[in-house]
C-alpha cells in the first residue's frame, strides 16, 4: 500500500519541481508609453505648457516622465478662478501663475475657468466644462494563463487521489478475508 502511494507522491513532487523551475523563467513584460497627453479645456484665455502656448481643445503630447510647467494666461480683465487637473482642484498649489508637475506618468485633462472680477478665495464649487479624459488600453503583463497546464495538474491530483482510495479499498478487502 505504501509503495504505490509513495511512488505517486514522488512523481507528483518531481512534476511540481519542474513546474516551479519553468515558472522561474517567466518574464513579465510591461510597455511604458513614450508619450502621454494633456487635454486642455479652457473657458477662455490660454495656457502655456513647457513654453508653448495653447488654447482650449488642444491635445499636447509630453514625453513620458518629463517635468511639465503649466503657466496660466487669463484674458485681459479676468483672473483664474479654479484649475482642475484630472478633476482634482490644484488652484491652491499655483504659484505666480504657474503649476509644476514633477514627472507626468499618465494622460491628464486640464480644466481652467476664469472670472471677471479677479481672483476669488475659498469657494471652488464651480468647475470648468469641456474636455474628456483620453482612454488608454489595458497594460499587457505577458501573463498568459495556459488552461491546459492547470487541467493537467488537476488531472494528476485527481488520479493520485483515486489511486490512493483504490489501494486503501483493496487493502481493506484483503484484511476482511483473513
Amino acid at each position: 500500500m505504501k509503495k504505490p502511494v509513495i511512488a505517486l507522491l514522488a512523481v507528483w513532487l518531481c512534476f511540481c519541481a519542474a513546474l516551479t523551475a519553468s515558472a522561474a523563467d517567466t518574464k513579465i513584460k510591461t510597455d511604458t508609453p513614450d508619450w502621454v497627453s494633456v487635454t486642455v479645456a479652457l473657458d477662455s484665455g490660454q495656457v502655456r505648457i513647457n513654453g508653448e502656448t495653447y488654447g482650449s481643445g488642444a491635445l499636447v503630447m509630453i514625453p513620458y516622465g518629463a517635468s511639465v510647467t503649466l503657466e496660466f494666461l487669463p484674458d485681459s480683465g479676468k483672473a483664474v478662478k479654479n484649475i482642475l487637473l484630472d478633476g482634482e482642484d490644484v488652484t491652491a498649489s499655483v504659484t505666480d501663475g504657474k503649476y509644476v508637475i514633477a514627472g507626468l506618468l499618465r494622460d491628464m485633462v486640464l480644466n481652467v475657468s476664469q472670472n471677471d472680477t479677479g481672483p476669488t478665495t475659498g469657494s471652488t464649487s464651480e468647475t470648468a466644462t469641456g474636455g474628456t479624459k483620453p482612454t488608454g488600453g489595458t497594460p499587457q503583463t505577458g501573463g498568459n494563463n495556459h488552461i491546459a497546464v492547470w487541467l493537467w495538474i488537476g488531472g494528476i491530483g485527481l488520479f493520485t487521489a483515486v489511486s490512493a482510495a483504490l489501494v486503501k479499498s483493496k487493502r481493506q478487502k484483503d484484511r476482511s478475508f483473513l
